[in-house]
C-alpha cells in the first residue's frame, strides 16, 4: 500500500515521465497533457484495488507503450499495457485500446503474476514481459536480452521513484 509521501512523489513524477516519452518509440503525438493527467488519475485510482503501487504501474505503462493507448507492437501486443489478445481475453478486456479496460486488464495480470510468483517483483516483471510460462520453464528470469533489460529498466526506475 503506497504511503502518502510515495504517492505524492509518484504524482510529481508522472508528468515528466509521460512527457519524456512523447515523440519517442512511436508514441502518438496527440497524447497531450490532459490525456496524460487522465491516465495518471486512472492509474492512481485503479491500482490500489489490485494491490499494486501506482508508481510500479506507471513504470510498466511507460516501458510498454510510452503512455500511448493506441500502441501496437510487432508481436501483436495492444494498448497502454501492451496486452496480447489471449491475455486481454483472460482478464476480461474486450477493447484493448480503451484505456480503462486495458489498465484494469494489465493490472489484473500484474497482480496475478505477483501472487503467482509469491511476491517476487523480478519474476513478476519477467513474466509480464516474456509470459509466466517462460519464467517457469527457465526457473527464473529467462535468458532473453529483451526480458533481462526490461526487468532491470523497470526496477531501476521504480526503485528510483521511491526516494
Amino acid at each position: 500500500v503506497p504511503t502518502p509521501e510515495r504517492t505524492r512523489q509518484s504524482l510529481q513524477g508522472i508528468a515528466s515521465s509521460a512527457a519524456a516519452c512523447v515523440g519517442s518509440r512511436g508514441v502518438d503525438l496527440e497524447i497531450n497533457d490532459r490525456r496524460r493527467a487522465a491516465l495518471a488519475v486512472a492509474i492512481f485510482e485503479l491500482s490500489p484495488s489490485f494491490g499494486l503501487d501506482p508508481a510500479l504501474v506507471i513504470e510498466v505503462v511507460r516501458a510498454e507503450s510510452g503512455f500511448n493507448p493506441r500502441a501496437r507492437s510487432p508481436k501483436g501486443a495492444l494498448g497502454l499495457m501492451q496486452l496480447i489478445p489471449g491475455t486481454a481475453k483472460r482478464f476480461g478486456v474486450r477493447d484493448p485500446f480503451e484505456p480503462t479496460q486495458n489498465l484494469k486488464g494489465g493490472m489484473a495480470y500484474l497482480s496475478w503474476l505477483l501472487q503467482h510468483f509469491d511476491g517476487d517483483l523480478t519474476l513478476t516483471l519477467a513474466g509480464y514481459n516474456a509470459g509466466e510460462g517462460a519464467v517457469e520453464r527457465h526457473g527464473g528470469v529467462p535468458p532473453y536480452r529483451e526480458t533481462q533489460d526490461y526487468v532491470k529498466r523497470i526496477l531501476s526506475r521504480y526503485d528510483g521513484s521511491l526516494g
